[in-house]
């Protein structure tokens, strides 16, 4: 019995593992995975990944006080890589404008994988679209719910 439940297991155990090695190298789907993975605890997360930016612009020399002073870096600050800095922005942007996404406002992803689904492309074809949608999830702030994205949220796309 034990062994066909665990035989049932294996293949979502390898797209849990296949999801976390991509996620390795793409900072938008480690936001969602996180998001996912924390739940109901978005405060907490949120001003977990604030004091790290903060930490991060200090070390950076890029902190000022409001008189435009420098502010001085402090005992365990360090500078985030570009990936972890992305990570971090678009996971405190999810809720951006307080919307969060639901089936009629989904995340700008979600929207990307149901439109792979229902049109089964060709490999270029999604990997174009792939780069096209990591330049707008960028330009916006992350994997934001598509209702949030507006004109003005739209910088000029690279």
């Amino acid at each position: 019995m034990a062994e066909r439940r665990a035989f049932a297991e294996c293949p979502r155990i390898d797209r849990e593992l296949a999801e976390a090695q991509r996620a390795l190298t793409d900072p938008l789907l480690a936001a969602r995975i996180t998001a996912r993975l924390t739940g109901g605890d978005d405060e907490v997360l949120d001003d977990y990944l604030t004091e790290k930016l903060e930490a991060d612009e200090r070390a950076r020399g890029e902190a000022r006080y409001y008189d435009d002073s420098v502010i001085l870096p402090q005992p365990g600050d360090r500078k985030m890589s570009d990936a972890e800095r992305t990570t971090a922005l678009a996971l405190l942007n999810r809720q951006k404008n307080g919307q969060r996404a639901s089936d009629d406002n989904p995340l700008l992803s979600t929207l990307f994988e149901r439109y792979y689904a229902e049109r089964k492309l060709p490999t270029k074809s999604r990997l174009e679209l792939e780069n096209a949608k990591r330049s707008l999830a960028e330009s916006i702030g992350g994997d934001v719910p598509v209702r949030s994205i507006t004109t003005t949220r739209l910088p000029r796309l690279r």
